[in-house]
């Protein structure tokens, strides 16, 4: 009776553990893709960190990302950001500015896998205020859409999202610890992306006044958690799926050179690449990965556009991947 009790803990413990699988891929903002050498007080999180981005292209700089291993961090005299809820990285972005200017920055990320219709799944993560700012807010929210989608004007609300996780602690005024946000949802199923911010504009931001400095709203966050919570864990989504980078640098020093995938191993796939004018810089049909050449020369800095085409190799399923990468040297 004893072994049996012991055996079925275990049972029950393993199912439960797999449905808390993290849907986020990087979530602590630990993996980076090169060091920065100039500053301490957060640098474009797209660029320096894998996996997440800002939607606002016309200004990708407009989201920060801040890692205290890198050499900027290190050797910069007076760094006034706070200090990771765990690890060495987080990334931030400015969710008020002031009643006057509707001012917004978001984070944003592909998820490892799309979200399955009519199933629970439970978000949390940790935000710190800066203790410098002019205003303090509430609506600190995290969004999931089905596609990429874009900031629609230079640093405007993204009024048109309804977020399904909110804040609803009131007024965050807490300067000296990192705060844990949660809650859960039903997805309505293919939500992919995940956007982190504020989604009301002004007038439906729910603000104090509170003169800590004059700064913007400029929140930290850390520890991202996205996972399956129904209450049939067994049938927790297979994670075999292929996470696309949003950054490579074919600069030849070994490191981040070609256009590679995480779980690729799992996958035969097609990949074309097109530049801004559509015109194919890259093709092939044999799981290889791209190097940044065409036709045997490097090509220019910049965005470029793909299409990937997978197939598992141990289910036979069939994927296409649709989105940019930056070139960078």
């Amino acid at each position: 009776m004893y072994k049996l009790a012991i055996i079925f803990f275990l049972i029950i413990s393993f199912n439960n553990l797999k449905g808390q699988v993290n849907l986020v891929p990087n979530p602590g903002f630990e993996d980076t893709i090169m060091d920065y050498l100039n500053s301490c007080r957060g640098i474009p999180i797209g660029i320096f960190c894998k996996y997440w981005s800002s939607p606002n292209l016309i200004n990708e700089s407009s989201s920060d990302y801040v890692n205290i291993g890198s050499t900027g961090y290190q050797s910069a005299y007076n760094c006034i950001v706070p200090l990771p809820h765990s690890g060495l990285g987080y990334g931030a972005c400015g969710l008020f500015e002031s009643n006057l200017q509707h001012s917004r920055e978001y984070l944003m990320v592909e998820l490892l896998q799309e979200l399955k219709k009519d199933e629970k799944y439970c978000v949390e993560f940790y935000v710190f205020i800066n203790k410098y700012q002019k205003y303090a807010i509430e609506n600190v929210q995290a969004a999931f859409v089905v596609n990429f989608i874009l900031q629609g004007a230079y640093y405007a609300p993204m009024s048109n999202i309804s977020p399904q996780i909110t804040n609803n602690n009131g007024i965050l005024l807490d300067t000296t610890n990192w705060i844990k946000i949660n809650g859960e949802f039903i997805a309505n199923g293919g939500e992919k992306y995940m956007i982190i911010g504020n989604f009301n504009d002004n007038q439906s931001t729910n603000y104090q006044l509170v003169n800590w400095g004059n700064g913007s709203c400029w929140f930290a966050f850390d520890d991202v958690k996205v996972y399956y919570c129904g209450p049939d864990t067994t049938e927790a989504p297979v994670l075999d799926t292929l996470v696309i980078p949003n950054v490579f640098t074919p600069n030849g020093d070994g490191y981040n050179d070609k256009f590679e995938y995480k779980n690729q191993e799992q996958w035969n796939f097609e990949t074309s690449v097109y530049n801004r004018w559509g015109g194919v810089v890259y093709e092939n049909a044999s799981s290889q990965n791209w190097d940044g050449h065409y036709r045997g020369n490097k090509v220019s800095a910049g965005v470029y556009f793909y299409i990937i085409k997978a197939q598992a190799i141990r289910t036979g399923e069939v994927r296409v991947y649709k989105g940019h990468v930056t070139v960078m040297y």
